[in-house]
């Protein structure tokens, strides 16, 4: 079932920061433009732990750096393109067809495919798969 909340999306990284000696910081931060389509908004990257998250519209959102060190791309976790992301890294080959859903190629056989869709946006890592709900981590373990 899919929840009700609005789409929120990262525009654009402000001001990246990967911290040196003599800093506070472990975690690279900087400020992310966030948007829901209606509001915009310009948020500072948190640490929590090892986890990172921004505030938007009074709600936590989880993000990671889908890129590398001094290439950054951070996404939301849970989301559509962390899911891509994810996939890509364990040499899947996959097509983003929607904001809720992207077509996974098998590495086995490059015609045949499944696709993967954002089920439910509170349990983080689980999207449906082949028609159940899965965590994606699991299911590329699986192979």
């Amino acid at each position: 079932m899919l929840s009700k909340q609005k789409k929120v999306s990262i525009e654009e990284l402000k001001g990246y920061t990967i911290p040196f000696l003599g800093n506070k910081r472990v975690l690279p931060y900087g400020d992310l433009v966030v948007s829901d389509g209606k509001n915009r908004k310009t948020c500072k990257i948190q640490d929590e732990g090892a986890k990172q998250y921004i505030s938007f519209d009074r709600k936590k959102y989880y993000v990671r750096n889908a890129g590398s060190l001094y290439h950054p791309r951070y996404v939301i976790v849970g989301s559509i393109e962390d899911a891509a992301a994810r996939l890509k890294e364990a040499g899947y080959n996959c097509e983003i067809q929607s904001d809720m859903t992207l077509m996974v190629y098998y590495k086995d056989n490059g015609t045949d495919h499944t696709q993967v869709a954002v089920c439910d946006e509170s349990r983080e890592g689980y999207f449906t798969i082949e028609g159940r709900v899965q965590n994606l981590v699991d299911w590329i373990k699986a192979g």
